[in-house]
């Protein structure tokens, strides 16, 4: 019923405002802003090979390289869009890596996403953001920057919410709000404190799906209701920080502050384990005890450049840090009942199990400097070196509280070498000390974190400018870290090493007048060796593991039609591993988008107005998990409708 109460409430706030969006909102196009195919996400928008949650295998959120205008963020147990920082004080983010890590200070193995904050320009501007779909999804976003004092002071505010529909027929209420000042009283100095607030409410959680042989579920009818109403997930986020720049002749001091708080207030996940060909599962319950999760982090650093002759030189030095508390676990896995995959069986509240709640203390530091020279029409290179204070104290629910401490040398370089004006070699190294993702639900220690670890990262490549407007990039990357997995006892741990070795290719660009492509590929080769491989528990390719990926985005604004805009995307996952011995895969998926944007005036303000069709074929799918050893939801993939209006008032 307060779920209810909530959703109707947001909706009436919404319709008496004109819905919440960030500043000129009107003219957001992740197409348009791309610089390559590996990721990139402007306001709504999100296009790229890569995302913050898998970038060559991996997550560079999960491995803690979050970046918030450069500076160093650290944020535990975010849930959601794995971020705390939404579009209410985000206008978009950039997956750095390859080409898009080169002279980056301190780049991490995995990659690093970094976040760009709104900033109010010197016109107000109001913007509204109203979007229909996919699914019964409803929101609304309502956003403004505000110039207060002239070249001096300037604010950006933002409210948004409604009703978000997953694939899987899931769905949950969402707030979000944030508030942002930017201070310049003069040239050399600046100060931006923000706030950022995020509610999640009446959150389904779809079913996880284990099979007891080597086949992927039964398919059920689309959007099947096949969770438990009891079982929902409430989290509060928020983020809280300052970021300051300050100029004193020739150095430059920039300094991030960041407090990230996430509250837990009920969480719970429905596990269909052994799943028969037909669909006839085991039904489980764990619903976890209140969560509490918080972090300091920050980043301060000094730079200085000054050029000579054709030649420019960078030094930085850095110092970074954090202090985290994340608590885990609580529940204990309760047999609710056999059921038949999508059949919606609503089981009664059973008596619960809790044990204690884990607890996961974590403290870092790093001292760092980073030179990055360029000459002109010859090359461009970069090197970092950093000594990292590190101790992470886990105490599980129940057995024996063990704590971690290390302080490695960590070091990365970059070169790049201008062969001709359009063609651009590249190479580089990265050694870094990176978080492991949690423990999935079908593990014994569910929601438990395994110590940082030691990992590597080569890459090489070129980048060839076609024409002025259209970039070509290829790659070739390797990255070695420890792999995690279910051990003999079900506990999620390190039982080995993953080395991912892979292709990349990107282009993007204007192919001709109107025309407008992002297309991307990956071809990844990933083995697993260690005891648990020569003992025949798991295989030597990682569960879901995908071997090839494809996506292309593609706009087309004809040149008598300055208004309109075509949209298609295409993209396709190769087939995984479904099980850790790799005796069955998942099938392969490809999907298509169709749609378009018009521009035009709504009393005189700009407005789009963009309409999608996605998955137009209607494709099925499945989901995994990687590192859960098979582990399926149920995907996003019925075929669906989108609709966006945004408007500016200036």
């Amino acid at each position: 019923m307060r779920g209810r109460t909530c959703r109707w409430l947001v909706t009436a706030a919404l319709a008496c405002v004109p819905a919440v969006a960030s500043a000129q909102r009107a003219s957001d196009n992740a197409v348009a802003a791309a610089q390559d195919a590996f990721g990139t996400t402007v306001g709504n928008e999100t296009i790229g090979l890569y995302t913050t949650g898998n970038a060559r295998g991996f997550s560079p959120v999960q491995a803690g390289n979050v970046r918030l205008e450069g500076l160093f963020i650290y944020q535990p147990g975010v849930a959601g869009s794995l971020t705390a920082v939404d579009t209410r004080l985000s206008r978009g983010s950039t997956v750095r890596v390859g080409i898009a890590a080169q002279s980056y200070p301190f780049v991490a193995p995995t990659g690093v996403v970094d976040f760009q904050l709104r900033l109010p320009g010197e016109q107000r501007v109001v913007s509204f953001v109203s979007t229909y779909g996919p699914y019964e999804t409803y929101n609304g976003e309502l956003d403004a920057q505000i110039p207060l004092v002239k070249d001096k002071l300037g604010a950006v505010v933002g409210i948004g919410g409604g009703s978000t529909m997953m694939g899987a027929g899931v769905d949950r209420m969402v707030l979000s709000g944030g508030a942002l000042l930017h201070w310049r009283p003069s040239d050399n100095f600046e100060l931006i404190p923000f706030y950022n607030y995020l509610m999640q409410d009446d959150w389904d959680n779809f079913a996880y799906i284990t099979t007891a042989g080597p086949y992927t579920p039964p398919k059920v009818k689309r959007r099947a209701h096949t969770w438990q109403d009891w079982i929902q997930w409430d989290h509060r986020d928020s983020l809280t920080g300052a970021i300051g720049r300050l100029t004193m002749s020739d150095w430059v001091l920039r300094a991030g502050w960041f407090r990230s708080h996430s509250w837990r207030l009920q969480r719970g996940d429905y596990l269909l384990q052994n799943m028969t060909r037909e669909g006839l599962a085991d039904a489980y319950a764990i619903v976890d005890l209140p969560q509490n999760n918080h972090a300091l982090s920050g980043e301060a650093r000094l730079a200085r450049s000054y050029a000579e002759g054709p030649r420019r030189h960078t030094i930085q030095f850095s110092a970074r840090g954090y202090d985290s508390h994340r608590e885990y676990g609580g529940g204990v896995p309760t047999f609710l009942g056999k059921v038949m995959w999508g059949d919606n069986v609503q089981f009664p509240i059973p008596p619960l199990q809790f044990t204690a709640l884990g607890k996961d203390d974590g403290k870092q530091g790093a001292l760092g400097v980073n030179y990055a020279g360029a000459w002109a029409d010859v090359g461009e290179a970069s090197f970092s070196l950093q000594r990292t204070f590190y101790e992470r104290t886990l105490s599980p629910p129940t057995g024996v509280q063990t704590t971690t401490r290390d302080r490695p040398w960590l070091y990365n370089g970059t070169v790049a070498a201008y062969v001709t004006r359009a063609l651009s070699l590249y190479a580089s190294y990265a050694r870094g000390l990176e978080d492991a993702p949690q423990a999935p639900p079908n593990a014994a220690n569910n929601g438990a974190a395994v110590p940082a670890s030691l990992t590597e990262q080569y890459d090489a490549g070129f980048r060839y400018v076609v024409t002025p407007r259209l970039r070509l990039v290829a790659g070739v990357f390797e990255l070695t870290k420890p792999f995690l997995d279910r051990n003999a006892a079900n506990i999620y741990t390190s039982v080995g090493t993953v080395w991912n070795r892979g292709i990349e290719l990107s282009l993007s660009g204007q192919v001709a007048e109107g025309l407008t492509v992002v297309a991307g590929a990956m071809f990844l080769q990933a083995r697993v060796s260690g005891p648990a491989v020569d003992a025949g528990v798991i295989g030597p390719t990682p569960t879901a593991t995908t071997p090839r990926q494809f996506r292309l985005n593609v706009q087309y604004t004809p040149p008598a039609l300055r208004r309109i805009t075509f949209e298609a995307a295409m993209q396709h996952r190769g087939a995984q591993p479904g099980n850790r011995l790799g005796t069955f895969k998942n099938p392969s998926n490809t999907t298509f988008d169709l749609g378009g944007r018009g521009t035009f005036a709504v009393f005189g303000q700009p407005a789009t107005l963009r309409l999608q069709v996605l998955n137009v074929l209607n494709t099925y799918s499945f989901n995994m998990f990687a590192g859960a050893s098979g582990l399926f939801i149920q995907g996003d993939n019925a075929r669906r409708y989108l609709a966006r209006l945004s408007v500016d008032v200036r």
